[in-house]
Protein backbone atom coordinates (compact mmCIF):
# COMPACT_ATOMS: atom_id res chain seq x y z
CA UNK A 1 0.00 0.00 0.00
CA UNK A 2 0.82 3.72 -0.71
CA UNK A 3 0.00 7.05 1.27
CA UNK A 4 -0.81 9.46 -1.35
CA UNK A 5 -2.11 12.97 -0.49
CA UNK A 6 -3.37 11.11 2.99
CA UNK A 7 -4.92 8.36 0.54
CA UNK A 8 -4.57 5.01 0.45
CA UNK A 9 -3.42 3.67 -2.83
CA UNK A 10 -2.92 -0.17 -3.34
CA UNK A 11 0.25 -0.62 -5.47
CA UNK A 12 0.13 -3.26 -8.24
CA UNK A 13 2.00 -6.15 -6.90
CA UNK A 14 3.28 -6.26 -10.64
CA UNK A 15 5.68 -3.61 -10.15
CA UNK A 16 7.49 -4.92 -7.14
CA UNK A 17 10.89 -6.45 -7.75
CA UNK A 18 11.09 -9.90 -7.87
CA UNK A 19 12.49 -12.44 -5.64
CA UNK A 20 16.63 -13.27 -6.01
CA UNK A 21 18.29 -15.90 -5.01
CA UNK A 22 20.18 -13.82 -1.98
CA UNK A 23 16.87 -12.69 -0.33
CA UNK A 24 16.89 -16.46 0.49
CA UNK A 25 18.73 -16.54 3.66
CA UNK A 26 19.47 -19.59 5.59
CA UNK A 27 18.51 -19.16 9.54
CA UNK A 28 19.42 -22.45 10.69
CA UNK A 29 18.40 -26.06 11.20
CA UNK A 30 16.57 -28.81 13.13
CA UNK A 31 16.20 -32.42 13.56
CA UNK A 32 13.58 -34.46 12.91
CA UNK A 33 12.05 -37.66 15.29
CA UNK A 34 13.57 -40.95 13.56
CA UNK A 35 10.17 -42.12 14.04
CA UNK A 36 8.75 -39.58 10.83
CA UNK A 37 11.72 -40.82 8.52
CA UNK A 38 12.08 -39.09 5.57
CA UNK A 39 8.94 -36.41 5.35
CA UNK A 40 7.23 -35.88 1.91
CA UNK A 41 5.19 -33.56 2.07
CA UNK A 42 5.77 -29.70 4.62
CA UNK A 43 4.09 -27.14 6.35
CA UNK A 44 4.16 -24.96 9.10
CA UNK A 45 1.02 -23.45 10.83
CA UNK A 46 2.64 -21.17 13.82
CA UNK A 47 4.43 -23.85 15.77
CA UNK A 48 3.01 -26.45 14.31
CA UNK A 49 4.85 -28.70 11.56
CA UNK A 50 2.84 -30.84 9.58
CA UNK A 51 4.55 -33.79 7.48
CA UNK A 52 3.77 -36.27 4.95
CA UNK A 53 4.87 -39.98 6.23
CA UNK A 54 4.59 -43.51 5.39
CA UNK A 55 3.41 -46.51 7.86
CA UNK A 56 4.76 -50.06 7.98
CA UNK A 57 1.88 -51.98 5.81
CA UNK A 58 1.25 -55.40 7.92
CA UNK A 59 1.07 -56.94 4.40
CA UNK A 60 4.50 -57.20 3.44
CA UNK A 61 3.34 -57.55 0.01
CA UNK A 62 1.82 -54.28 -0.35
CA UNK A 63 2.61 -50.75 -0.51
CA UNK A 64 3.32 -48.91 2.57
CA UNK A 65 0.56 -46.34 3.43
CA UNK A 66 1.02 -43.05 3.08
CA UNK A 67 -0.26 -40.52 5.94
CA UNK A 68 0.70 -37.15 7.86
CA UNK A 69 2.15 -36.88 11.01
CA UNK A 70 2.00 -33.10 13.34
CA UNK A 71 5.13 -32.16 15.24
CA UNK A 72 6.26 -29.43 17.23
CA UNK A 73 8.45 -26.76 16.37
CA UNK A 74 11.69 -26.62 18.54
CA UNK A 75 14.10 -24.03 19.02
CA UNK A 76 17.41 -24.16 15.85
CA UNK A 77 19.28 -26.99 16.34
CA UNK A 78 17.27 -28.87 18.66
CA UNK A 79 14.75 -31.76 17.56
CA UNK A 80 11.13 -31.54 16.91
CA UNK A 81 8.23 -33.11 19.38
CA UNK A 82 6.06 -35.40 17.77
CA UNK A 83 2.60 -34.44 18.60
CA UNK A 84 0.31 -36.93 16.30
CA UNK A 85 2.68 -39.76 14.82
CA UNK A 86 1.78 -41.09 11.04
CA UNK A 87 -2.16 -41.04 10.60
CA UNK A 88 -3.16 -42.80 7.39
CA UNK A 89 -5.26 -41.36 4.55
CA UNK A 90 -8.38 -42.21 4.49
CA UNK A 91 -9.88 -44.26 1.65
CA UNK A 92 -6.60 -44.28 -0.24
CA UNK A 93 -8.05 -46.44 -2.30
CA UNK A 94 -11.03 -44.04 -3.76
CA UNK A 95 -7.69 -41.68 -5.26
CA UNK A 96 -8.27 -44.39 -8.72
CA UNK A 97 -11.23 -44.84 -10.52
CA UNK A 98 -10.41 -48.67 -10.06
CA UNK A 99 -10.34 -48.58 -6.49
CA UNK A 100 -7.47 -50.93 -6.21
CA UNK A 101 -4.63 -48.85 -6.15
CA UNK A 102 -3.11 -47.87 -2.82
CA UNK A 103 0.62 -46.87 -4.02
CA UNK A 104 -0.29 -43.11 -2.72
CA UNK A 105 2.22 -40.46 -1.84
CA UNK A 106 1.24 -37.28 0.39
CA UNK A 107 1.89 -34.40 -2.02
CA UNK A 108 0.55 -30.88 -0.23
CA UNK A 109 -0.22 -29.71 3.30
CA UNK A 110 -2.19 -26.73 3.67
CA UNK A 111 -3.59 -25.28 7.31
CA UNK A 112 -6.55 -23.12 5.88
CA UNK A 113 -8.96 -21.30 8.30
CA UNK A 114 -8.96 -23.61 10.99
CA UNK A 115 -9.06 -27.32 8.36
CA UNK A 116 -6.35 -29.06 7.16
CA UNK A 117 -6.11 -29.67 3.13
CA UNK A 118 -3.78 -32.39 2.09
CA UNK A 119 -3.20 -33.51 -1.40
CA UNK A 120 -1.88 -36.80 -2.70
CA UNK A 121 -0.86 -39.01 -5.64
CA UNK A 122 -0.71 -42.35 -7.31
CA UNK A 123 2.95 -42.82 -7.79
CA UNK A 124 2.34 -45.27 -10.69
CA UNK A 125 -0.48 -44.45 -12.47
CA UNK A 126 -0.49 -46.89 -15.67
CA UNK A 127 -3.97 -46.64 -16.56
CA UNK A 128 -4.16 -42.78 -16.12
CA UNK A 129 -7.27 -43.55 -13.91
CA UNK A 130 -6.63 -41.14 -10.79
CA UNK A 131 -9.58 -39.00 -10.55
CA UNK A 132 -9.23 -37.43 -6.87
CA UNK A 133 -6.96 -35.56 -5.48
CA UNK A 134 -7.81 -34.12 -1.78
CA UNK A 135 -8.89 -34.11 1.91
CA UNK A 136 -9.87 -32.32 4.05
CA UNK A 137 -10.54 -32.27 7.95
CA UNK A 138 -10.50 -30.28 11.02
CA UNK A 139 -7.62 -32.43 12.28
CA UNK A 140 -5.41 -35.41 11.58
CA UNK A 141 -7.60 -37.82 12.83
CA UNK A 142 -11.19 -35.89 11.08
CA UNK A 143 -9.44 -35.85 7.06
CA UNK A 144 -12.44 -37.14 4.85
CA UNK A 145 -11.98 -37.79 1.44
CA UNK A 146 -10.54 -38.09 -1.29
CA UNK A 147 -12.33 -35.14 -3.16
CA UNK A 148 -11.60 -33.82 -7.07
CA UNK A 149 -10.31 -30.98 -7.45
CA UNK A 150 -11.15 -30.68 -11.20
CA UNK A 151 -9.28 -29.49 -14.42
CA UNK A 152 -11.47 -27.59 -16.53
CA UNK A 153 -8.53 -26.70 -19.19
CA UNK A 154 -7.77 -29.57 -19.98
CA UNK A 155 -9.14 -32.73 -22.04
CA UNK A 156 -11.03 -34.91 -19.25
CA UNK A 157 -9.23 -38.97 -19.56
CA UNK A 158 -12.53 -41.38 -20.71
CA UNK A 159 -12.09 -45.40 -20.88
CA UNK A 160 -13.43 -45.34 -24.10
CA UNK A 161 -16.04 -48.27 -23.38
CA UNK A 162 -19.91 -48.11 -23.12
CA UNK A 163 -21.16 -46.36 -21.07
CA UNK A 164 -18.21 -44.28 -21.69
CA UNK A 165 -17.14 -42.40 -18.29
CA UNK A 166 -14.89 -39.00 -18.29
CA UNK A 167 -13.15 -37.71 -15.66
CA UNK A 168 -10.43 -34.82 -14.90
CA UNK A 169 -6.65 -35.54 -14.60
CA UNK A 170 -6.74 -35.22 -11.45
CA UNK A 171 -2.32 -35.85 -10.95
CA UNK A 172 -1.59 -31.93 -12.33
CA UNK A 173 -3.44 -30.82 -9.18
CA UNK A 174 -2.55 -33.60 -6.54
CA UNK A 175 1.19 -32.39 -5.24
CA UNK A 176 1.98 -28.77 -3.85
CA UNK A 177 0.17 -26.50 -2.57
CA UNK A 178 0.90 -23.02 -1.29
CA UNK A 179 -1.57 -19.26 -0.15
CA UNK A 180 -1.53 -16.51 -2.68
CA UNK A 181 -0.87 -13.19 -1.00
CA UNK A 182 -3.86 -11.26 -0.85
CA UNK A 183 -2.84 -8.43 -3.17
CA UNK A 184 -2.30 -11.20 -5.52
CA UNK A 185 -5.59 -12.96 -5.38
CA UNK A 186 -7.20 -11.16 -7.56
CA UNK A 187 -5.35 -11.05 -10.56
CA UNK A 188 -4.44 -14.92 -10.40
CA UNK A 189 -8.20 -15.46 -9.81
CA UNK A 190 -8.74 -17.19 -6.17
CA UNK A 191 -6.78 -17.55 -2.72
CA UNK A 192 -4.25 -20.75 -3.09
CA UNK A 193 -2.48 -22.92 -5.67
CA UNK A 194 -2.77 -26.32 -5.95
CA UNK A 195 -0.21 -28.63 -8.61
CA UNK A 196 2.49 -31.26 -9.53
CA UNK A 197 4.41 -32.55 -12.25
CA UNK A 198 6.82 -34.96 -13.35
CA UNK A 199 5.64 -38.45 -11.62
CA UNK A 200 6.30 -42.02 -13.70
CA UNK A 201 4.19 -42.31 -16.24
CA UNK A 202 4.20 -38.75 -17.67
CA UNK A 203 2.11 -38.85 -20.27
CA UNK A 204 -0.69 -38.74 -17.14
CA UNK A 205 0.88 -35.72 -15.74
CA UNK A 206 2.16 -32.43 -16.52
CA UNK A 207 5.75 -32.61 -18.42
CA UNK A 208 6.73 -29.39 -16.04
CA UNK A 209 5.90 -27.39 -12.89
CA UNK A 210 2.25 -27.18 -13.37
CA UNK A 211 0.04 -24.95 -10.87
CA UNK A 212 -3.74 -24.02 -10.78
CA UNK A 213 -6.01 -21.62 -8.64
CA UNK A 214 -8.44 -23.33 -5.66
CA UNK A 215 -10.17 -22.46 -2.86
CA UNK A 216 -9.02 -25.03 -0.05
CA UNK A 217 -12.18 -23.99 1.76
CA UNK A 218 -14.22 -25.86 -0.92
CA UNK A 219 -12.88 -28.84 -0.31
CA UNK A 220 -14.96 -31.38 1.23
CA UNK A 221 -17.57 -29.02 0.71
CA UNK A 222 -17.99 -28.43 -2.16
CA UNK A 223 -17.12 -31.57 -5.06
CA UNK A 224 -15.57 -30.76 -7.49
CA UNK A 225 -13.71 -27.86 -6.30
CA UNK A 226 -12.99 -25.77 -9.35
CA UNK A 227 -9.83 -24.31 -10.33
CA UNK A 228 -8.14 -22.82 -13.38
CA UNK A 229 -4.89 -23.54 -14.42
CA UNK A 230 -1.82 -21.12 -14.72
CA UNK A 231 0.50 -23.28 -16.08
CA UNK A 232 1.23 -26.48 -17.81
CA UNK A 233 2.91 -29.10 -20.04
CA UNK A 234 -0.07 -31.80 -20.58
CA UNK A 235 1.04 -34.49 -23.28
CA UNK A 236 -0.63 -32.46 -26.23
CA UNK A 237 1.80 -29.29 -25.55
CA UNK A 238 4.73 -30.53 -23.33
CA UNK A 239 6.40 -27.34 -24.94
CA UNK A 240 9.78 -27.71 -22.60
CA UNK A 241 12.40 -27.36 -25.26
CA UNK A 242 15.13 -29.90 -26.46
CA UNK A 243 14.24 -33.23 -27.65
CA UNK A 244 11.93 -34.43 -29.80
CA UNK A 245 8.01 -33.81 -28.96
CA UNK A 246 5.03 -34.43 -30.35
CA UNK A 247 2.22 -32.13 -30.63
CA UNK A 248 -1.58 -33.65 -30.30
CA UNK A 249 -3.25 -32.54 -33.85
CA UNK A 250 -6.38 -33.82 -35.32
CA UNK A 251 -5.78 -37.62 -36.16
CA UNK A 252 -2.70 -37.01 -36.52
CA UNK A 253 1.27 -36.65 -34.88
CA UNK A 254 3.75 -34.41 -36.13
CA UNK A 255 7.18 -35.16 -35.01
CA UNK A 256 9.39 -32.16 -34.50
CA UNK A 257 13.40 -32.12 -34.17
CA UNK A 258 14.89 -28.83 -32.58
CA UNK A 259 17.99 -28.87 -34.69
CA UNK A 260 15.57 -29.13 -37.84
CA UNK A 261 16.25 -31.77 -40.04
CA UNK A 262 13.27 -33.79 -39.25
CA UNK A 263 10.12 -33.13 -39.61
CA UNK A 264 7.41 -35.17 -40.52
CA UNK A 265 3.59 -36.14 -40.56
CA UNK A 266 2.39 -39.60 -39.87
CA UNK A 267 -1.05 -40.33 -39.82
CA UNK A 268 -2.59 -42.32 -37.34
CA UNK A 269 -6.22 -43.02 -36.04
CA UNK A 270 -7.89 -41.44 -33.09
CA UNK A 271 -9.16 -43.60 -30.39
CA UNK A 272 -10.90 -42.68 -26.99
CA UNK A 273 -9.57 -43.69 -23.78
CA UNK A 274 -6.00 -43.58 -21.83
CA UNK A 275 -2.34 -44.62 -22.93
CA UNK A 276 -1.17 -48.23 -23.53
CA UNK A 277 2.12 -49.10 -24.31
CA UNK A 278 1.21 -53.00 -24.51
CA UNK A 279 -1.00 -51.49 -27.78
CA UNK A 280 1.95 -51.10 -30.08
CA UNK A 281 5.87 -52.67 -29.77
CA UNK A 282 8.75 -50.76 -30.29
CA UNK A 283 8.51 -49.72 -34.15
CA UNK A 284 11.26 -49.01 -35.38
CA UNK A 285 15.45 -47.82 -34.38
CA UNK A 286 17.65 -45.22 -35.36
CA UNK A 287 20.88 -43.81 -34.86
CA UNK A 288 21.05 -40.36 -34.85
CA UNK A 289 24.30 -38.12 -34.59
CA UNK A 290 26.25 -41.32 -33.05
CA UNK A 291 23.74 -41.91 -30.37
CA UNK A 292 20.94 -44.69 -30.28
CA UNK A 293 17.63 -43.54 -29.66
CA UNK A 294 14.47 -45.67 -29.59
CA UNK A 295 11.56 -44.79 -30.94
CA UNK A 296 8.21 -46.43 -29.32
CA UNK A 297 4.95 -45.85 -30.71
CA UNK A 298 2.18 -45.21 -27.72
CA UNK A 299 -1.83 -45.57 -28.97
CA UNK A 300 -3.11 -42.58 -27.09
CA UNK A 301 -6.60 -43.32 -26.83
CA UNK A 302 -8.03 -40.04 -26.58
CA UNK A 303 -7.69 -37.04 -29.43
CA UNK A 304 -5.28 -38.72 -31.23
CA UNK A 305 -2.03 -40.65 -31.10
CA UNK A 306 0.87 -40.10 -29.83
CA UNK A 307 4.26 -41.02 -30.56
CA UNK A 308 7.83 -40.19 -28.55
CA UNK A 309 11.23 -41.19 -27.47
CA UNK A 310 12.17 -43.17 -24.10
Amino acid sequence: MLLAGGTLVAQDPRTLPRLQAADVVKVGTFRLPLEVGLPNALAIDGTTRYVGCYLRNPNPQRDSIAGVAKLLLPELGEEATLVEPCQPLPNRNHLHRSSVYENVIPGGILPWLGRLVVSGSDYYDGSGGQWKSHWAGANLSTLAGPFTVSVPDLPKFSDGQPPTVFWDRSAFVSGFMGVIPSAWRGLLGGPALTGNCCLPIISRISYGPSVSVFDPAGVGVVDPVPSKMLVGYPIEHRTLGGGRQGSVGAGAVREVDPAGDADRRRDQPAARGHLRRRDAPAVRRQHRRGRRSRLRHWRWRGPAAVTFVD
